[in-house]
């Protein structure tokens, strides 16, 4: 499990190397979610949050960076469930903050000030396939052109899609990539089955590696910090 102590030294680890603004990167956690709101979500969205995101949500709590998108620094933001169901619940206008859905193609779009300029590029079918089988749960901001968007599978595996607004093709070519692994529908699996497949399909692309599902969220949330702190060390210059 990843812990809140786990998150606090990964975390020293940027305040660390930010020697100008450390103050950037200071976190702040949720209240633990509980079993019932977590239910209530998985209801909503009809999926289930894999067991080491649940047990995130429950003992740790959701975290971000107090100063999350405000500065020049990466920063990390991951919503607690009750805000996500809050959001969805009364979803208003689509602007910035505001979820259209957690389906990853609606998640991006809601982080994205409700821009959906990828409907241009990508089939309805495809939105509906990535959206019903990959769920956005948090983000890094890298710069105002890029993020790192977090999501797990249908098969409880995690996995990250970094997206660029000045590169709409590459980012729907990942996009459609994600549908490419997924197994066609006439095949019916057990969720070993499932999982096996979707690994072999993945080991059938020579990029783009960082796109896929396949992490642990401990991994996830583990890459994620050591690249704030290598875009920080003074080699990243």
């Amino acid at each position: 499990m990843t812990s809140r102590d786990n998150i606090i030294a990964l975390n020293a680890r940027a305040i660390a190397a930010d020697t100008e603004y450390p103050e950037h990167f200071d976190l702040a956690f949720a209240a633990p979610d509980t079993a019932q709101e977590i239910a209530a979500l998985e209801a909503l969205l009809n999926i289930r949050i894999p067991d080491e995101l649940r047990s995130l949500y429950q003992q740790c709590g959701a975290f971000r960076h107090v100063h999350y998108d405000e500065s020049c620094s990466q920063t990390i933001a991951l919503d607690a469930v009750g805000a996500v169901l809050e959001c969805l619940r009364n979803p208003g206008p689509r602007w910035y903050g505001c979820h259209a859905g957690q389906g990853l193609v609606d998640f991006i779009y809601a982080k994205w000030g409700g821009r959906t300029d990828l409907d241009d590029i990508l089939s309805e079918a495809t939105v509906k396939l990535v959206n019903d089988n990959y769920t956005g749960f948090g983000c890094r901001y890298i710069n105002d052109d890029v993020h790192d968007y977090w999501y797990f599978d249908r098969n409880g595996m995690f996995g990250n899609l970094r997206f660029d607004q000045d590169e709409l093709d590459y980012n729907s070519w990942k996009i459609e990539s994600l549908c490419d692994v997924l197994p066609p529908d006439d095949l019916v699996f057990d969720a070993a089955q499932r999982r096996a497949y979707v690994l072999a399909e993945i080991a059938s692309f020579s990029e783009p590696r960082d796109t896929f599902p396949g992490m642990t969220l401990a991994e996830l949330i583990d890459d994620q910090f050591a690249s704030i702190v290598a875009a920080l060390s003074p080699e990243a210059e």
